[in-house]
């Protein structure tokens, strides 16, 4: 049985600056993870608008076999097989806390164009 060794670096320091929600391509992306996929991989060299993202490691998920998908220092990255790569905000949702009182609730959720809320609400 072979062992994969080591790790992979994503380095998007030579794409230059990502603007949130617009695609830019950046060559052979989709191939340097796909070929490495299960190995560990860091992120280094990202720019989405000003902000200079600090190297991190990165989870990677391969969601078709035509895509990507990584969630990273408040982004959701999504990378195509055409090597586009698209910068999401990204907010991981918490856990409400349970209400205090007795009675029976459902977690009822709300979209929003700023996001989705979700809270517990008491059954009638």
């Amino acid at each position: 049985m072979g062992l994969k060794g080591g790790y992979t670096i994503i380095d998007l320091s030579e794409a230059g600056s990502f603007t949130a929600g617009t695609s830019k391509t950046v060559a052979g992306i989709f191939n340097r993870i796909k070929d490495n996929y299960g190995k560990p991989c860091m992120l280094t060299g990202a720019k989405v608008g000003t902000e200079v993202l600090k190297d991190q490691w990165m989870n990677v998920q391969q969601i078709a076999p035509t895509a990507f998908a990584i969630y990273v220092a408040g982004y959701a990255i999504s990378i195509s097989s055409a090597d586009g790569v698209i910068f999401m905000a990204y907010t991981p949702l918490s856990s409400p806390s349970f209400p205090s009182t007795n009675g029976t609730y459902t977690l009822k959720g709300t979209k929003s164009g700023s996001g989705f809320t979700y809270d517990w609400v008491k059954d009638t």
